[in-house]
């Protein structure tokens, strides 16, 4: 008995799994597109399908529901200025700065314009000192007072009349407010010229503090001019009496030239002294 080769037994069974193949190929497309892309969105939700929908999954999504058609609008062309705006610093502008108004008062002054001045609004000069009136040197015209001495003071702490001290011979009365003390003045060859602002009490006597009697003087930053200066404008520190002592019902001024380090000519010039009051 002749057999037939082995190989050729998995033709049928070959020709039977195409032939199911085919079948089930066939019904899938009598079922139709929607069931393909229904089985599209159920496996792959955000998959773009044939009409252009797109499925957002969620919670309570289900093959059979209907899903809405999406229209998808395009942005407009944007047409841009002919002139567009121009980006530009912004300028701050500062306000302008707030002015106080000057309200320093001149309440007493010597500015001489002769010998009759210096005699009228001072009184005479301690023993050494000789007081004029200088025609020739001034820092304001006509003149200046001019006060020249030879004397040498070894210790001026016990001499009284170290210094000049030409006192104002009015009576300026002490306020509760600002003051401060003005002046011009020249030196030559000189030791510690200055000016003092004394307060008295009311019978007139001299007020002291700390051991002194002189509220401030003139110039403030060194207390007092040394050798040959040209004329300067110097300036008091600002004072009130009241607060500097309750005891103080006047103020006065003292023009204090000094004196000759070494016996020879010693000269300080005074003009335009102003004491000067600020109610603030």
């Amino acid at each position: 008995m002749i057999q037939e080769p082995p190989s050729k037994a998995w033709i049928p069974i070959t020709v039977a799994i195409i032939t199911g193949a085919c079948a089930v190929i066939a019904a899938i497309v009598t079922l139709g597109t929607p069931f393909a892309e229904r089985m599209a969105e159920s496996y792959f939700p955000n998959t773009p399908v044939p009409n252009g929908i797109i499925v957002t999954p969620t919670d309570n999504y289900s093959p059979s529901t209907p899903v809405p058609n999406v229209i998808i609008t395009q942005p407009t062309n944007v047409i841009a200025p002919t002139n567009p705006p121009i980006a530009t610093e912004v300028i701050q502008v500062a306000p302008p700065p707030t002015t106080t108004p000057d309200c320093w008062q001149t309440v007493w002054s010597f500015n001489p314009s002769s010998n009759g001045d210096i005699l009228t609004l001072l009184s005479p000069p301690r023993v050494g000192y000789n007081a004029s009136f200088d025609t020739s040197i001034y820092a304001d015209s006509p003149g200046s007072l001019k006060i020249e001495t030879t004397k040498i003071v070894k210790d001026p702490m016990q001499d009284q009349n170290a210094w000049t001290w030409m006192d104002n011979n009015q009576t300026i009365i002490a306020n509760n407010g600002l003051y401060r003390v003005t002046a011009m003045m020249k030196t030559q060859d000189v030791v510690a010229t200055h000016i003092s602002v004394v307060g008295r009490d009311r019978n007139g006597m001299d007020v002291s503090r700390n051991g002194t009697n002189q509220v401030t003087v003139v110039p403030i930053v060194s207390r007092a001019l040394y050798g040959t200066n040209d004329w300067n404008l110097y300036l008091s520190g600002e004072f009130n009496p009241k607060e500097w002592s309750s005891n103080i019902e006047y103020i006065m001024i003292g023009i204090n030239a000094g004196w000759s380090s070494d016996g020879r000519a010693s000269i300080s010039w005074f003009d335009n002294v102003q004491l000067q009051y600020c109610n603030r």
